[in-house]
């Protein structure tokens, strides 16, 4: 099996709606730092989509994301998802891993 290099991890989540708040989501970086964001959800899109472009915004501010680089929705995890950005020149074959 080929190793995955990947970068720091996003973790998100979703915040239920409260009696003052729409629904959100939680995007952090997954070590100890000054990144994170909330963001409305949006029901127009899937719960993937949502976290997907919470995380996108997060790594945008945090500088992590550049033209063409790959981000990777790793999985659901409490509620949330895990997205992981690979390395340039990585490639991830799915397939290989299976």
């Amino acid at each position: 099996m080929k190793p995955i290099y990947a970068r720091q991890c996003i973790l998100t989540r979703f915040l239920p709606p409260t009696d003052h708040r729409d629904p959100r989501i939680v995007a952090e970086q997954s070590a100890p730092g000054p990144g994170r964001i909330v963001m409305t959800w949006n029901d127009e899109l899937s719960p993937a989509q949502n976290h997907t472009i919470a995380g996108m915004k997060l790594a945008r501010k945090l500088g992590w994301v550049r033209d063409g680089q790959e981000i990777h929705l790793a999985g659901a995890r409490h509620g949330g998802y895990l997205l992981c950005f690979v390395h340039e020149g990585s490639r991830i074959d799915p397939d290989e891993y299976v």
